[in-house]
């Protein structure tokens, strides 16, 4: 580089400086997020779970907290009327599904993000719709909301606006992990808003895991699956066993002896 190359761009960074209405860019805020419980275990006993959330951020943002799983295709029966009945006419196929996704925030998403931000970052309704595919030619926003009312139904996507805590650059939250939700790891993101923009964000992951005898038959239909069958029929077998058993038992005890026919 030239000295007069040198001298020239010394000259232009104390202009951008001093000239009126030259400002340095926004520096990102400074978030955390943790959780209570990152690992998950599934077990006979387990009937769902309650994972608080809570970190920091700038005391002058507002906050956003989704929890996403992994992305798959999902697909979904088309009903038409016919007479008096619904019947299922054929299947319809989206793509990229998170199979949970929920998203809270210390107030409406709307006032606190643009669109493009929501679009941006995969936040609320508008966000997810934008981000999962439908076949052409299908009323997308009409479907894929209809299947995001169904899974909001089993507790599988979730969005709530208002219940995100805050106190001073402290924030809290839970979300709740439904007991059929599936094995996998967990995203859990949390973004600092203002001037409804994300101004910084910070993530960090829930395991949910099968152990004990769930996780050993899991293991076993996905990996020996000839083996998982004849176990699954030997068990029905059995189980049938077992109860014509007890009805024959019960059967001969409620028998009594009577006299000897006359002839």
């Amino acid at each position: 580089m030239t000295a007069r190359a040198t001298r020239a761009g010394l000259v232009a960074g104390l202009c951008a400086l001093l000239l009126p209405g030259a400002s340095p860019a926004r520096a990102e805020a400074s978030v955390s997020v943790s959780v209570s419980e990152p690992l998950i275990q599934i077990t006979p006993r387990y009937h769902g779970e309650l994972v608080r959330v809570e970190g920091m951020a700038p005391a002058e943002c507002a906050v956003v907290v989704k929890l996403t799983a992994e992305r798959r295709d999902a697909s979904y029966s088309r009903k038409r009327k016919v007479g008096p009945l619904w019947l299922a006419v054929d299947q319809v196929r989206f793509g990229n599904v998170p199979l949970m996704y929920k998203v809270k925030s210390t107030g409406a998403l709307d006032d606190l993000l643009a669109p493009n931000e929501q679009v941006r970052y995969v936040l609320g309704r508008r966000g997810l719709i934008a981000s999962m595919t439908a076949p052409p030619g299908l009323d997308r926003d009409v479907y894929l909301g209809e299947m995001i009312r169904i899974r909001e139904q089993g507790r599988f996507f979730g969005f709530g606006e208002g219940p995100v805590s805050r106190q001073g650059t402290s924030f809290t939250t839970t979300f709740y992990w439904p007991p059929d939700g599936p094995p996998g790891r967990y995203l859990v993101e949390a973004f600092a808003v203002r001037q409804r923009r994300v101004e910084g964000s910070a993530e960090t992951d829930v395991e949910v895991r099968m152990v004990g005898v769930e996780a050993w038959v899991r293991d076993l239909a996905a990996t020996h699956g000839v083996v998982y069958g004849l176990l699954a029929v030997l068990t029905a077998i059995a189980a049938g066993l077992m109860v014509s058993v007890m009805f024959t038992g019960k059967s001969r005890r409620r028998a009594r002896p009577g006299a000897a026919p006359s002839h």
